[in-house]
C-alpha cells in the first residue's frame, strides 16, 4: 500500500513539473493564415535552351515554380518562386 502511495505521488509530481513547464513555454511564431503566402524567390540566366530547360527541370524538381522570364543582357533571365514554409534550397 505504502509503495503505491509513492508511485502514484511520484506521477502526480512529474505531471505537475510538465504543466508548470508547459506554461511557461515561450508561443511559437504564427502560422500566416491560409491565403496569405510568402515566397522565396530564385532567378537565373540562360544563354541556350538546353541550358535553361536543364536548370528549370533541376529547379522544378526541388518545388520551385517559373513565374516569369525576360531577355537579359547576358542571356534570358528566368524566375522561379518557392513558398517560405517549404525547405528553403540554395540557388546555383
Amino acid at each position: 500500500m505504502n509503495r503505491s502511495i509513492v508511485t502514484w505521488a511520484i506521477v502526480l509530481a512529474v505531471l505537475a513539473i510538465g504543466a508548470v513547464a508547459f506554461a511557461r513555454s515561450e508561443p511559437r511564431d504564427p502560422v500566416p493564415p491560409p491565403g496569405i503566402a510568402t515566397w522565396s524567390y530564385l532567378c537565373f540566366s540562360g544563354n541556350t535552351a538546353k541550358e535553361v530547360m536543364e536548370k528549370a527541370n533541376r529547379a522544378g524538381a526541388q518545388g520551385w515554380e517559373m513565374v516569369s522570364a525576360a531577355p537579359g543582357s547576358q542571356g534570358s533571365i528566368w524566375c522561379f518562386r518557392q513558398p517560405q514554409w517549404a525547405r528553403p534550397l540554395a540557388a546555383e
